[in-house]
């Protein structure tokens, strides 16, 4: 182990390697301008659901990237990215419900195919919102967090 940590040691000492940096390209050097402009946005909904006494979770909406359009605050991101903000907290309600709803069909599909539609729906009535979450944020560059408001969307 000894002789082996020495010519370990030996090859550092014998046969230093000094690594030269190439200068960036000029996109790489657009790139390193830009990077600060650039973050991250998250627009989402979180709901807990409670079902027969199991306790799960649903989400819509996603994240994508955004930049700075203005010095005062405004930021580009595609449209696909927050709609379901924008939507606002009905919406997103039925949404995460519907999807629960057939997350809950599918799961037991062998039992609820043969109840007619009235024992399905009290069934169905069993499904409760407990909570929701919105999350509509950007991350800057340095990890902070910061709200925003939707202005315009298309």
């Amino acid at each position: 182990m000894g002789l082996r940590l020495a010519c370990a040691l030996a090859l550092v000492c014998v046969v230093p390697h000094v690594a030269l940096a190439e200068e960036p390209s000029p996109q790489q050097k657009i790139a390193l301008t830009a990077k600060p402009s650039v973050v991250r946005v998250w627009g989402a909904y979180i709901a807990d659901f409670e079902f027969e006494g199991q306790k799960f979770q649903e989400a819509i909406g996603g994240t994508g990237t955004g930049f700075f359009i203005t010095a005062d605050g405004f930021v580009a991101t595609n449209a696909h990215v927050v709609s379901d903000i924008y939507g606002g907290d009905d919406r997103a309600k039925k949404e995460l419900t519907d999807t629960a709803q057939r997350e809950i069909y599918t799961q037991y599909r062998d039992v609820l195919t043969r109840m007619t539609d009235a024992q399905l729906e009290r069934v169905m009535a069993g499904l409760h919102l407990v909570k929701l979450d919105r999350r509509a944020y950007i991350v800057l560059e340095n990890g902070d967090r910061l709200d925003y408001e939707i202005k315009q969307t298309g």
